[in-house]
């Protein structure tokens, strides 16, 4: 990854992050300065570890910046400008968290920030390699404030991830109907299996998340909306011929 000598960008077609930033740097002409990488099957990534996509990663093969990534970010990157900076070490750490499906059922899972400490998710997450901190700095002024920052934010993970936990079960069949009666323990399942590959990346003492109730309470009252979030979100990617022609890829579904 990276051989060209360009920017290589990870992304999965149908991840409406990853379309909205195909399209506004094919807009803005600076599409063809990296090389799309199409995340469809496990593999390795050159030592990068693709926590949430879309992820954008140096001609070096240092991860640089994940979602959220807007189309005017990554621009600034691409043209060798510094990214803009907002917000404080704890806001961008636990937005990342939010924007990842993966992180936040790992957040679930382990009940807890920490595995999200690791320098794979720290450098993309806080955009280290513009920020005058090395990763070991950031995860040491991160660690004593994270079993607040994960009380203050869990119920917000709950929300963000539930839609993730509805496009899933969309995926596997499930309508308004089901999802109207759907349990914490079957939310349950579907955020440990998404916090884990295998037995790989599950907690010592694996049980039932965090917030499984809370999930399948809000997912019981919102399904339909959730479920046409999810639905317009998917018809509206796979509906562009042009975006399915950029990335050399035909509409699966």
């Amino acid at each position: 990854m990276g051989s060209s000598g360009r920017h290589v960008l990870v992304i999965h077609p149908l991840c409406p992050t990853s379309y909205r930033l195909v399209v506004g740097l094919e807009g803005r002409g600076l599409l063809s300065r990296v090389d799309l990488e199409v995340l469809y099957t496990p593999r390795p990534l050159g030592g990068v570890f693709p926590w949430s996509v879309p992820l954008l990663v140096s001609p070096e093969g240092e991860p640089l910046a994940m979602d959220p990534l807007e189309p005017g970010e990554a621009a600034a990157i691409l043209e060798g400008r510094a990214p803009p900076r907002g917000g404080g070490l704890e806001e961008a750490f636990a937005t990342s968290v939010l924007y990842s499906a993966f992180a936040s059922s790992v957040a679930l899972a382990h009940r807890g920030l920490e595995p999200m400490l690791d320098e794979s998710f720290l450098k993309p997450a806080l955009r280290l390699a513009w920020a005058a901190l090395a990763p070991g700095e950031a995860r040491e002024r991160l660690q004593a404030s994270l079993p607040g920052l994960y009380a203050r934010e869990r119920e917000r993970i709950a929300r963000a991830l539930s839609v993730a936990v509805v496009r899933h079960l969309w995926y596997s069949g499930w309508g308004a109907g089901e999802l109207e009666g759907v349990d914490e323990g079957v939310v349950g399942a579907v955020v440990l299996s998404m916090a884990s590959v295998g037995r790989a990346f599950l907690p010592p003492e694996p049980g039932k998340p965090d917030m499984a109730g809370f999930m399948a309470g809000f997912i019981r009252r919102r399904a339909r909306g959730l479920l046409a979030k999810v639905e317009r979100e998917h018809r509206e990617i796979v509906g562009d011929r042009r975006y399915w022609a950029l990335i050399g890829e035909r509409p699966r579904r």
